[in-house]
């Protein structure tokens, strides 16, 4: 679209008419001939990002009067952004589906990305680090990203004829009106607990910020829902829109006679036996919620047993890395309620002790530190506190913050040699749990990004290990 007519639409006087190629709110994504759109900041930073938008060639868009070639101003910027995505991009028509919740949105994702793609429906997700479709992976910063990126990709989905796409919604996206522009067919949540009171300083803000998302559904979309969480139950009188439970009690879809083992999970749902190579309650849990969506979509019980069985562990996601004495647990799991999930689940299956490597994130709620430093040494069998990423934190404060006097713990900062001294001390039929960064492939200290990889750790450990 020219310049001159996207303005025009939203009240700006504007003569030029170079063809605009692109829109974005972050500095880092703009190339020649985008338009940036600079919201009203720390008045030194708001210049210093338009001469690096000038730089690239692009336009600029900003609530301040700055007398400067290519800037132009708005003061009801915040209002029209909505109305510029709009008018630049084309809308996606295909089956929009949201998750969100404390834990758990993209272990969702990813069990529903491959049953549908066993269904030979091609999908695109967006969530935790990364858009991905087509075989394509691309990097973003949030896990619900900007209202331009997340318009640019769904126009590519629009596109390409992709008739599904999954997000993870986050409570900042929520609460920042990244999903503005957004309608969705379908609303999953997973659970709520506790997690970003370094934003949302109440659980309760944190709570409705997440029943905001049910505004976003459209007119015959339905929800989706953890009836077995007593904090979702509220949503029922929130909404006049239907809502599916899932649930092992009351709910349109029971989970029973669940099995949970070591290496293999089972359960019934409507006379219907699904086995799965996922473990723990938690991806019982998230395989149900799937199997909603598939049903409400036609899928028969029959297929929804074989998707199940065929399902792959998803990365970083309670991933089981089995050795000939112990077994390696590797979870992303980093708040409170969902450490204490998986060292229940490890002592109701395991034979032998609960050795648990973990850290806490910089930058992010004290509060939880001392939570999972005391939990974690009083109900493993070993506790070792590391780093996880520290931001811009030092390590050993996070550290001291998770320690709690009288307990047994073993405190190991640099977070692969932890992990060594967690597999130098196993014995037979233990579960090592390594708690925290999942399949990330990074550590972030004093904000620089350090190669580091979970799994990759073990499997070098090991190997060294047999050539000793």
């Amino acid at each position: 679209m020219n310049l001159n007519k996207l303005l025009s639409h939203v009240g700006i006087a504007c003569d030029d008419p170079r063809w605009i190629l692109g829109m974005s709110d972050d500095t880092r994504d703009l190339k020649q001939d985008w338009l940036f759109i600079c919201w009203k900041g720390e008045v030194h930073k708001q210049y210093q990002y338009i001469q690096e938008a000038l730089k690239k060639g692009a336009i600029v868009l900003c609530d301040e009067q700055i007398k400067v070639d290519n800037v132009y101003k708005s003061k009801h910027l915040e209002s029209i952004k909505n109305q510029l995505v709009d008018l630049f991009y084309q809308p996606y028509h295909g089956c929009l589906i949201a998750v969100t919740g404390t834990n758990g949105k993209s272990s969702v994702t990813h069990i529903l990305k491959q049953m549908l793609e066993m269904q030979k429906q091609s999908v695109m997700t967006i969530g935790t680090g990364q858009i991905v479709y087509e075989q394509k992976h691309v990097e973003i910063q949030n896990t619900t990203p900007s209202m331009f990126v997340l318009a640019q990709y769904l126009e590519i989905a629009e596109q390409a004829h992709i008739p599904f796409v999954i997000m993870e919604v986050s409570s900042h996206g929520i609460d920042q009106q990244r999903i503005l522009h957004l309608r969705f067919d379908i609303i999953i949540y997973t659970n709520i607990t506790q997690d970003h009171l370094d934003y949302h300083l109440t659980r309760t803000h944190y709570q409705y910020t997440k029943y905001k998302l049910r505004f976003y559904l459209k007119k015959h979309g339905i929800i989706i829902l953890n009836h077995d969480d007593i904090h979702l139950q509220e949503l029922y009188h929130l909404t006049e829109h239907p809502c599916i439970s899932i649930g092992a009690i009351q709910a349109h879809f029971p989970i029973q006679n669940i099995v949970l083992e070591e290496q293999l999970s089972s359960f019934d749902i409507h006379g219907y036996h699904f086995q799965t190579s996922l473990l723990s309650i938690a991806n019982v849990y998230n395989i149900t919620e799937a199997i909603a969506v598939c049903r409400h979509l036609g899928i028969s019980y029959e297929e929804c047993v074989n998707m199940v069985k065929a399902l792959k562990p998803v990365e970083g996601r309670l991933i089981c890395l089995p050795h000939k004495e112990y077994t390696v647990w590797i979870d992303y799991a980093h708040t409170f309620e969902a450490v204490k999930k998986l060292v229940e689940f490890a002592h109701s299956v395991g034979k032998g002790r609960v050795i648990i490597v973990v850290g806490c994130g910089g930058d992010r709620e004290h509060e939880k530190r001392k939570q999972i430093g005391e939990y974690c040494a009083k109900m493993c069998d070993v506790a070792i506190f590391t780093t996880d990423n520290p931001r811009s934190e030092k390590a050993h404060h996070i550290l001291q913050e998770m320690l709690v006097e009288g307990l047994a713990y073993v405190v190991i900062e640099n977070r692969y040699y932890a992990i060594k001294h967690a597999i130098n001390i196993a014995q037979k039929n233990d579960i090592i749990i390594i708690a925290g960064k999942g399949d990330e492939r990074t550590q972030n200290i004093c904000g620089t990004l350090y190669p580091f990889h979970d799994e990759s750790c073990v499997y070098e450990l090991w190997k060294r290990e047999e050539s000793l």
